[in-house]
C-alpha cells in the first residue's frame, strides 16, 4: 500500500543519514538536517515549516503526503553500462510504441534499476519528451544511474529554458546537480537562507577564486530579504569561498564564465570528490571529459562568424588555415584574425 511504502522512504532515508555520518559525507541536504527527502508536503503543506526534520514527523494513517527522494548511492566503479547498438533498439522500441508518453515513462521507471547509463543515452532520450514535465520525469528517474556525469555537459545543453533548470534543482538538490567539470556559462540564482543553495554559492565563489576571481562571476547580485539590492561595490566577498562566512539571507545571483585557459580542472575535480560521492571521481583525468557548449551560450557575434563558415566551408579547419596562413604556426592572433576576416568578406 502508499501507507507501507511512505514508512518504507521514511526509514530508508534515516538509514541514508546514518550512513552518510559514517562515512563522514558532507550534508548537502534541502535544509542541513542530512535528510535525503526534499520538498515534503502533507495535504499541500510544507512540513519542513513545522519540522526540523521530517524524521520528527509522525506518519498519519491517511492523508496526501508528496516528496522527493534524492539517494547518495552513485553506480559503482566499473558498473557496466548499456551497449549503445542495446539503447537504441531500446529507443526505438519506445519511440515505435503506441502507448502514451507518460506509459512509456512508467515502462522505463519499472527498468531503470536495472542498467547504468552514460551522458550521451541521457541526451538522446530527453531530447525525445517535448513536454517539459514528461522531460523532468525521465532524467530524474536516471539522472543518478549515469556512470559520467563529468560529461553532463552533453545533456544540459538540452535545457535552454532557465525555469526548466531550476524545477531539476529544486527537485534532485542544488548540490546534487552541480556542474562540477563544466560550469561554464551556467546561471544561477540562489536563496541564501536555504542550506544547498549556500552551499552552492560558496562552492562557485570558492571555484572562481582558484580558476580567475573575480573576472568569471558575471551579471553578479545580491538581494537583501528587504528586496533592496546590495550594490557589492568591492565585488563578491571572498570570504563566501568559505560556507561558514556565507550570509544566511538574501538572493545571490550570477552567470560563471571561464576561458580554456584559466580552467583549473584539479580544484573542480576537488569539489566533485567532496560533493557529488561519485565512486572512481578521484583518478578522473582532463581529457577524459568531452567539453562542449550550447548553441544558446556563445555570444551572437560567435554564432554568426559560425554561420558564415558553415555556408562557405566542409569544415572549420579550413577557414582556421586560410586565416593563419599555409605553414602557420597554429594560433592565430587578433590581427591575423581581422586580416582574415576582411580577406574572406566576413
Amino acid at each position: 500500500s502508499d501507507f507501507a511504502v511512505a514508512e518504507r522512504l521514511l526509514l530508508l532515508d534515516r538509514w541514508e543519514a546514518a550512513v552518510d555520518r559514517k562515512c563522514e559525507r558532507k550534508d548537502v541536504s534541502q535544509y542541513g538536517n542530512g535528510s535525503h527527502l526534499r520538498n515534503p508536503l502533507f495535504q499541500g503543506r510544507d512540513l519542513d515549516r513545522q519540522y526540523n526534520s521530517v524524521a520528527e514527523w509522525k506518519l498519519p494513517e491517511d492523508g496526501l503526503f508528496e516528496v522527493d527522494y534524492v539517494s547518495n548511492a552513485r553506480p559503482l566503479k566499473g558498473t557496466e553500462v548499456l551497449s549503445n547498438d542495446l539503447w537504441d533498439r531500446l529507443m526505438v522500441q519506445m519511440i515505435n510504441s503506441s502507448c502514451l508518453p507518460q506509459d512509456r515513462i512508467l515502462a522505463m521507471r519499472s527498468i531503470s534499476h536495472t542498467f547504468s547509463m552514460r551522458s550521451s543515452h541521457m541526451r538522446s532520450i530527453v531530447g525525445y519528451f517535448k513536454d517539459r514535465h514528461q522531460r523532468a520525469d525521465i532524467f530524474i528517474v536516471f539522472y543518478l544511474r549515469i556512470v559520467d556525469l563529468h560529461n553532463s555537459k552533453m545533456f544540459m545543453v538540452r535545457f535552454p529554458d532557465q525555469a526548466e533548470v531550476v524545477a531539476l534543482q529544486e527537485r534532485l538538490g542544488y548540490a546534487s546537480f552541480y556542474p562540477f567539470f563544466q560550469p561554464e556559462n551556467a546561471k544561477f540564482e540562489l536563496d541564501l537562507a536555504i542550506h544547498d543553495q549556500r552551499l552552492c554559492a560558496s562552492m562557485w565563489v570558492n571555484l572562481c577564486q582558484k580558476e580567475k576571481y573575480p573576472h568569471n562571476l558575471h551579471d553578479y547580485g545580491y538581494r537583501l530579504p528587504d528586496g533592496t539590492e546590495d550594490p557589492m561595490p568591492l565585488g563578491v566577498p571572498r570570504s563566501w569561498g568559505n560556507f561558514d562566512s556565507c550570509p544566511k539571507e538574501g538572493r545571490f545571483r550570477a552567470t560563471y564564465m571561464c576561458a580554456p585557459e584559466n580552467r583549473t580542472f584539479s580544484a573542480r575535480k576537488e569539489l566533485a570528490v567532496t560533493y557529488t560521492f561519485l565512486n572512481g571521481i578521484e583518478e578522473l583525468k582532463e581529457d577524459e571529459v568531452q567539453w562542449w557548449t550550447g548553441l544558446t551560450e556563445p555570444p551572437e557575434d560567435v554564432l554568426g562568424l559560425l554561420e558564415f563558415f558553415i555556408s562557405r566551408y566542409d569544415d572549420v579547419k579550413t577557414p582556421f588555415t586560410k586565416i593563419d596562413g599555409e605553414g602557420g604556426n597554429g594560433v592565430i592572433t587578433l590581427s591575423e584574425l581581422t586580416e582574415g576576416l576582411d580577406a574572406m568578406g566576413c
